[in-house]
């Protein structure tokens, strides 16, 4: 046991003064500098991320943004693209004409002058948009809470290549998560 005070502090102040120190090192290895060609890069992938969500946009442009080799991570799809024999942008846009079908035809539009879209932030190839959303207050009915939600992107070729989201698969399953659809 160390019983002289000053010394105590010394070994304590140092072990500070070390993972201080440490800190600063690995925030200096681990940030890296932009080219301006990876700046302008970036800033287009950006671009085309937003480009996804623009309210208005008609489900025949959203599909000119896909990779013809898109690879989907959301449950949901997967789901229904292992149901349906189907992958990539095949799959993405037969689930979207279930999805319509079953709101009616009709894509949701949000409220004039309202746009989801929080913030974009792209790390050379890899685009992710964060959203603000709002839900039912389970505690206050009527009133809702903010949320936050993603959507993450690589992009290749200067199409929507890969995705990532937090969804899961909803309970109970709809049908068109269950069994094939027909004309897929």
């Amino acid at each position: 046991m160390i019983e002289n005070k000053a010394v105590l502090g010394a070994i304590v102040g140092l072990s500070l003064l070390g993972s201080v120190m440490l800190g600063v090192r690995l925030e200096a290895a681990t940030t890296t500098r932009r080219s301006p060609t990876q700046h302008s890069s970036e800033e287009a992938n950006k671009k085309l991320a937003a480009e996804f969500f623009r309210p208005g946009i008609t489900p025949q442009e959203r599909l000119a943004l896909i990779h013809p080799d898109y690879v989907q991570h959301d449950p949901i799809f997967k789901r229904f693209n292992e149901l349906n024999h189907l992958e990539g942008k095949p799959g993405f846009e037969a689930m979207i004409k279930v999805l319509r079908a079953a709101a009616g035809g009709a894509p949701p539009v949000p409220p004039a002058g309202n746009d989801p879209t929080y913030n974009i932030v792209a790390d050379g190839d890899i685009v992710t948009v964060i959203q603000k959303r709002y839900l039912p207050d389970p505690a206050n009915p009527g009133a809702m809470y903010e949320s936050f939600y993603f959507e993450t992107w690589r992009i290749k070729d200067g199409k929507l290549y890969e995705h990532w989201d937090p969804a899961t698969l909803p309970q109970p399953l709809p049908d068109y998560l269950k069994y094939p659809q027909p004309n897929t």
